[in-house]
């Protein structure tokens, strides 16, 4: 197993005459680096600073302490080692600094570009000269020598706490001289440290405003490596001035550090300071149980070739990335772009025919004409033609990718394509080689040019919003949203008369709109049996993972690992997000985008994006994170450090942080890769629309999924909101809706499944179903995916096997499924994929998740066994999952995946009431209660629900109770009557009978007396959705006790406020910190 590397960078102190100078020699990565840095500091300082260190008069041995030489000195050569490194494909997980090995890690983590971060430190060591003269002095010893000697603890300050038995006291020279005589006549060693400071003491305190004013004039960035601080003892989210100076001014924690990593370990470290310090801290720090190793490459008194080469082969290189930033503007990010369809132009490439003889010949050879004569004279006209045009621009961007790979070969850190474009990047980051590239889209371009059944139309002039809403509010339901090129910029797909009768209401709208020259409605849902056949071609194929990042246009975030076929083939029928993908860059920082190929297209939207669209933040910002168990939050920047360090939660989630289980890995693989998720975990549907279009759209465009809640719903309002969510996923979105069981009205289950069939709805999750309905049936068999919760065996058996053959005889006599389908499904099983749902806010159901789950679990692989080959049947968990402690335990049990359902009815984007939110808020996880359920009143099923402050509960199961007993209303006794009237139908029995939709005319009197009791239940599902402020003791709200668990676990972080618990956020977290408890659950477990 690979360890996770850390690079380490130490400070003040390392420094000597002659540090690297044999790798300045050997080396021309590490040559280049310091040269180009010491242009940079010479321009500042007016001398260089290499000229200092190597000056050939001066050893090893002899002082090297003027600080306005040795603060960039230092930063420079372990930037330069840096390089090095990665030239040879060595490449940091983790950047631990200490002091001034902090603006180290800031520079490699792209917080600071090198020339600022140069600057920066030469004005901090001229500030410094005004601080009195002072030094530091290393003390092996135990800290209670400066806690027990008055002369110690009045007059001088612990500056750095490095290993057990090993610190470094601060304070004026004649303090430290005294304390010097005074150790050394106890037996103590210890020994100057070469500074002419007292670093991180309260000496340096009258500089902090100086430095504060130069820090002020950086743009500082989030992090794109995981930066360990010694003043924080932990992982840093974003670096702040606040931050900077606690690093500078603040004890060096780096034992405490080294313990908190040690957590989540083991750790592969490497010192790239200039004297192997920190190396021999690690060491010293180690426990004797770790598998930590640490390696020193820079040393006063070895040979550091020797090192350096000692290190390749003992440290496996890795396939990079990301390149060691060598830009003119570090941390600025560099991007290429490839165009797409509508860029080509008769005359391209021109000039790279001859200049690539051999991928010409290729080219010639795979289309069986001549790509020269195509492109630079098209004598038959047939450039704008789409099995010509995509073949042509491959070529052209692709040639063009290699001429520039040849002038510039440090690879970009993105790469990115506009539609048939995202084929040009995906073989730049060598995801193919460009034979199998071009053979793709040369079918790529067969297919779509036969695709028929529309056009498309551009709509300028129009943000989001305008669009959505327009096409929703004139029924325009045929039209999907092809690209999304700007952010006032689109292009619709559709059928031709949707598209002629969206002109006046786009034109009303002040837009500018323009029907387009094109054969079909390419990117929407139209072409997905071309989408379809190009995945059956693409079967043929092997394709390896980007080596660079690629930005794809179905999701605008990065490629993820075995998703290139899946994600080539959605494409096709898919939105083009361009805008999205911009922002997404955006949101990394800052970048510089090159456009290769034919045209200028893409460079200009990039610049009309930038300007007018605000940055995708993908990651939750959250100030304090939720931890697993009990234990010491991280201190806020501009507090002092505690004097125990906390558990880094950070680090230990950290991308390869802790070996093979991290977020991204729990779970099964292939379904994630199944529903094109981030983490194996989905958003389960909460009645009444509760989880609606705002909290399907943010998961989907974060990488995950969720379902729509249909229950308690008209048809025409589940239509609108999937409408809704449609609009803005499109066609081809992660999203999906549920099929709530409808026992007594099997109308309404079917009237669904024909809307989801209308809709384009491709998933569903089928709750609470107490046997296989034709409803159900007919979805399936139409080739629907089905994820079924179940909370039985018998109804998990049920799913595991294909339709009942009953049923399907009755679809087919009633004309309602083709013969082909029944056929072609015949051995489906009825579920893809299944879900043991236990304890949650829905159906109350017997039973626990560690008795249901593994049985479960074990129907799955029997059935397996018979059926042989075909697509694995995940079982997942849902019921109670409110914590990691939860998540993992269900992990633990088998479990491929996760539902969650109560906690996220307490996030901004749920569609309920902020009054219900503040209730779910507050409550604990003894705060729920058993309610009859509306849809199976009759049966008596019971669902959970939230009895803090409400009074609902017992008043249902009163109403419920009188049902039982009487078989009609005029049964019960007139006092008890007229109470139920008064006081839970607010209104005549008669009224409350006939106003229910299931009421229907006459009935026998047990039937109406359903019918009127289940509108008390209805009716305080409404009262809450609207937050009714004068009826909350008739609140109905579903709710399991996973939120009360929920809530014990964030209580005093960031996630405690719910306008904090963003969906997404949410998931990330939950994922994260169960990853991270299951890792320190199996390091103890080692341990014993």
């Amino acid at each position: 197993m690979r360890r996770p590397t850390v690079f380490m960078f130490s400070g003040q102190g390392s420094q000597y005459h002659r540090m690297g100078q044999d790798l300045y020699r050997a080396e021309p990565v590490f040559r280049e680096t310091l040269d180009r840095l010491d242009a940079v500091a010479e321009a500042e300082l007016g001398a260089s600073v290499l000229g200092r260190m190597y000056d050939p008069g001066r050893g090893p041995a002899e002082p090297f302490d003027d600080l306005e030489f040795t603060h960039p000195a230092i930063v420079m050569v372990q930037l330069a080692l840096a390089d090095t490194l990665a030239g040879y494909g060595i490449e940091p997980d983790l950047l631990l600094g200490a002091s001034l090995g902090e603006f180290t890690a800031c520079v490699l983590a792209c917080v600071v570009d090198r020339d600022t971060c140069l600057r920066l430190l030469i004005r901090q060591a001229r500030a410094a000269r005004g601080a009195p003269p002072g030094g530091m002095l290393a003390v092996l010893g135990d800290e209670r020598l400066h806690r027990d000697i008055p002369l110690l603890r009045d007059h001088t300050e612990v500056a750095a706490r490095n290993y057990p038995g090993h610190l470094v006291l601060s304070g004026a020279d004649d303090a430290l001289t005294a304390a010097e005589e005074l150790l050394r006549a106890r037996d103590v060693a210890c020994h100057r440290v070469p500074v002419p400071y007292a670093f991180h003491s309260a000496l340096m305190d009258a500089g902090e405003p100086v430095f504060r004013t130069t820090v002020a004039e950086a743009e500082l960035r989030p992090p794109r490596i995981p930066i360990v601080s010694c003043a924080a003892m932990g992982a840093v989210d974003r670096v702040t001035a606040d931050h900077l100076w606690r690093a500078t001014r603040a004890p060096i924690e780096f034992a405490a550090t080294l313990t908190a990593l040690e957590r989540s370990g083991p750790y592969q470290y490497l010192d790239l300071g200039p004297s192997g310090t920190l190396h021999n801290f690690v060491r010293a720090g180690l426990p004797a149980h770790s598998r930590s190793n640490s390696h020193a490459l820079l040393s006063p008194l070895s040979d550091d070739t020797r090192a350096l080469a000692e290190l390749r082969s003992a440290v496996a290189p890795r396939p990079r990335t990301r390149p060691a930033p060598q830009h003119p503007q570090e941390g600025i990010m560099k991007v290429y772009g490839f165009p797409g369809q509508g860029s080509q132009a008769k005359g391209m490439g021109k000039d790279l025919f001859d200049e690539f003889p051999e991928q010409t010949a290729v080219a010639d050879a795979v289309l069986g004409y001549s790509i020269r004569e195509l492109c630079t004279q098209d004598p038959r006209r047939e450039l704008k033609l789409t099995q010509f045009t995509q073949p042509a621009l491959y070529v052209v961007s692709a040639l063009t990718w290699l001429r520039k790979l040849r002038d510039d070969p440090t690879p970009p850190d993105y790469l990115v394509g506009h539609s048939l474009g995202e084929y040009v990047a995906l073989f730049a980051a060598g995801a193919f080689d460009f034979e199998t590239g071009l053979r793709l889209v040369k079918r790529r371009g067969e297919l779509m040019s036969r695709a028929e059944g529309g056009r498309m139309a551009a709509v300028l002039g129009c943000d989001l919003d305008r669009v959505e809403g327009a096409l929703s509010d004139h029924q325009l339901t045929g039209l999907d949203i092809a690209n999304h090129n700007a952010p006032a910029q689109f292009v619709l797909a559709g059928p031709t008369d949707e598209l002629e009768r969206a002109k006046p209401v786009f034109e009303g709208l002040g837009a500018h709109y323009v029907m387009l020259n094109v054969s079909a409605p390419f990117h929407s849902r139209y072409l997905r049996e071309t989408a379809d056949e190009f995945a059956r071609h693409l079967d043929g194929f092997t394709l390896r993972d980007p080596d660079i990042p690629v930005i794809a246009n179905v999701d605008a975030r990065p490629y993820r690992p075995g998703e290139v076929k899946r994600t080539l083939a959605r494409q096709i029928a898919s939105t083009v997000r361009w805008t999205d993908t911009v922002r997404y860059l955006m949101g990394k920082g800052e970048f510089e985008f090159e456009e290769l190929g034919p045209g200028a297209v893409l460079r200009k939207l990039v610049t009309k994006i930038k300007a007018e669209a605000e940055p995708l933040v993908t990651e939750a910002q959250v100030t304090e994170r939720p931890v697993t168990e009990p234990r010491a939050t991280e201190p806020r920047a501009t507090e002092q450090p505690v004097a125990e360090p906390p558990v880094a939660a950070e680090v230990a989630a950290a991308p390869g942080a802790a070996g093979a289980v991290g977020a991204e890995t729990l779970g099964a693989g292939t379904f994630r890769e199944r529903y094109g998720l981030r983490y194996a975990c989905l958003a389960g549907a909460m009645y009444g629309g509760v989880s609606g279009a705002e909290l399907l759209v943010r998961l989907a465009k974060s990488g995950g999924m969720g379902f729509f809640g249909t229950g308690g719903l008209t048809l025409d309002e589940v239509g609108a909101g999937l409408d809704a969510v449609r609009a803005a996923l499109g066609a081809d979105g992660a999203y999906g809706a549920n099929l709530l069981h409808q026992y007594a009205d099997p109308e309404r289950e079917s009237a669904l499944v024909d809307l989801f069939l209308r809709a384009g709805v491709r998933t569903i999750e089928a709750s609470c179903f107490l046997r296989i309905t034709p409803a159900l049936v007919k979805y399936r068999l139409s080739g629907g995916r089905v994820l079924a919760k179940v909370s039985s065996t018998d109804m998990a058996a049920a799913f595991l096997e294909p339709a009942p053959r009953r049923i399907v005889r009755q679809l087919l006599d009633e004309g309602r499924i083709a013969a082909a389908d029944a056929e072609r499904f015949a051995h489906l099983p009825m579920a893809d994929d299944l879900c043991v749902e236990v304890g949650a806010g829905w159906y109350d159901a017997t039973g626990t998740l560690a008795t249901l789950l593994p049985a479960v679990v074990r129907l799955r692989d029997a059935r397996s066994a018979r059926a042989g080959a075909g697509p694995r049947i995940h079982v997942g968990a849902a019921g109670g999952i409110g914590s990691p402690e939860a998540a993992a335990a269900a992990f633990v049990l088998g479990a491929d995946f996760l539902v969650t359902g109560s906690i996220n009815q307490c996030t901004p984007e749920a569609a309920t009431s902020e009054a219900v939110k503040d209730l779910l808020q507050e409550m604990e996880v003894h705060d729920v209660a058993l309610a009859p359920a509306p849809e199976m009143f009759e049966l008596g099923v019971r669902a959970q629900v939230a009895k803090r402050g409400v009074l609902l509960p017992a008043k249902a199961g009163k109403l419920h109770e009188l049902w039982r007993r009487h078989d009609s209303f005029e049964d019960i006794d007139a006092p008890t009557r007229r109470r139920i009237e008064e006081k839970f139908l607010h209104g005549s029995f008669h009224e409350a009978a006939a106003a229910e939709p299931d009421a229907g005319p006459g009935g026998d009197g047990k039937r109406r007396m359903a019918t009127a009791f289940r509108s008390y239940l209805h009716r305080g599902f409404r009262l809450a959705l609207r937050g009714d402020p004068g009826r909350k003791v008739d609140y109905l709200v579903y709710c399991g006790p996973a939120m009360g668990a929920f809530n014990s676990w964030v209580a005093g972080t960031g996630l405690e406020p719910w306008r904090s618990r963003h969906v997404d956020t949410i998931a990330e977290h939950l994922m994260s910190e169960t990853a991270a408890l299951l890792r320190d659950r199996a390091a103890h477990y080692s341990s014993r």
